[in-house]
Order: structure tokens, then C-alpha cells, then sequence
């Protein structure tokens, strides 16, 4: 017969901490450093980009850091927002997951404070917006999501809102979001409760 003594709960709890993670499936971007070459206007190397120019693109110095390649959002201001996707599938719909990565000015550096030049969209719904840095320097960017299907488009956009600031980014990822603490003590709690229930019940049982 099985018995539940006072380390299941806590080893319960770990445990479906782990199958949470596990099954929120890792929705690995596909060559997110750019190391593979991604061509302007069309699909290869995991992406596929739109409106971008002869002086944007993929480049194969210049990333972070800077002796890796990067992608350059870059339209000349023609009018159109130059983009770059990825369909990200896999994933377990209602789990949380994690995006982040590098961007930074590139060739026309701008500073557009209260205007958002650069976004990151999941779905076309943009969850990261920044102006124009008006420096070169490296940023970092991160998000949460919960995705409502097990695909998700993946999206970035530069010169947004009729501004011509051109962006470059790098390092792209998309993981799985490990559980906070407080939902451990919760699972914790739960199974400590299911655990008093059990050992009630055999006590009863024994009377």
C-alpha cells in the first residue's frame, strides 16, 4: 500500500514544477544570432523580410558583439516600415513564455522621444516599443507572453511611425518562462493540504 509521508508534498511539488516547464515546449528561435545569412525581401535562414534596402540587411560584422553578424531594419524612409518574422510553433498554448534579445540605432541614428521607431510584435501586437536611442549602443529588450495556439508569429519592425530611424538587431530567443517562487510556495501549500487530507483519511481508516 502506498503511504504519503511528510517529504511527498515537497517532492510533489518539484515535481510538477518540472513537468510545468518541461511541457511548456522551448520555443527555440531559429539561427536568432543571424549566423546563417538572411536575405532582404525574402525567406531563408529561419526569417523572412519586407521593405528592406540595399543598405539594411543582413550583415556579417557589426552584432553583439561586434565581431558576429546581425540584421538591419532599414527602408531609406520610403514610406513602408522594413520587418523581419518568424513563425515560432510548438509552443503550449496557455504557458508563458519568455522573449528577448539586442537591438540598437543603426546607420541613421535618431533620437525620437515619445515616438516608438522600433517594436516587437507576437501575433501582430506589439509588447516592446522603444523611440530612437539617438546613440549606437546596444539595448536589450525582454517580454512575457501567454500564446493562445502552439504557433505564434514572431515579428520585428523599424522607422514605425513615419520616422526613419533604422534598427539593428541580434541574439533573438524565445523560452519558456520558469515559474516565479510564489508559485512554488503555492504548489507547496496545495500538495502540503492534499497531503493533511491523505493522512486524516488513513487515521480515519485506522479507527
Amino acid at each position: 500500500m502506498y503511504h504519503l509521508n511528510r517529504a511527498t508534498p515537497l517532492l510533489a511539488a518539484f515535481t510538477v514544477a518540472g513537468f510545468l516547464v518541461a511541457t511548456a515546449a522551448q520555443a527555440a528561435v531559429v539561427n536568432g544570432t543571424f549566423d546563417t545569412l538572411v536575405p532582404s525581401n525574402g525567406t531563408g535562414g529561419g526569417w523572412t523580410s519586407s521593405n528592406v534596402d540595399v543598405n539594411g540587411g543582413w550583415k556579417s560584422t557589426g552584432g553583439n558583439p561586434g565581431t558576429g553578424p546581425f540584421f538591419i531594419l532599414n527602408d531609406s524612409g520610403g514610406g513602408t516600415d522594413p520587418t523581419i518574422l518568424q513563425v515560432l510553433t510548438g509552443l503550449t498554448s496557455g504557458a508563458t513564455y519568455h522573449a528577448s534579445g539586442d537591438y540598437r540605432n543603426a546607420l541613421n541614428v535618431q533620437s525620437t522621444v515619445g515616438t516608438h521607431a522600433f517594436g516587437v510584435a507576437i501575433d501582430g501586437v506589439f509588447l516592446f516599443e522603444a523611440p530612437g536611442t539617438g546613440n549606437p549602443n546596444w539595448l536589450s529588450f525582454g517580454f512575457d507572453f501567454v500564446p493562445a495556439a502552439n504557433s505564434v508569429t514572431l515579428s520585428f519592425a523599424g522607422e514605425r511611425n513615419g520616422t526613419d530611424v533604422d534598427f539593428g538587431i541580434d541574439n533573438i530567443s524565445v523560452i519558456a518562462a520558469i515559474p516565479e517562487p510564489s508559485t512554488y510556495a503555492l504548489m507547496l501549500a496545495g500538495l502540503g493540504f492534499v497531503g493533511f487530507v491523505a493522512s486524516r483519511r488513513r487515521k480515519t481508516l485506522a479507527a
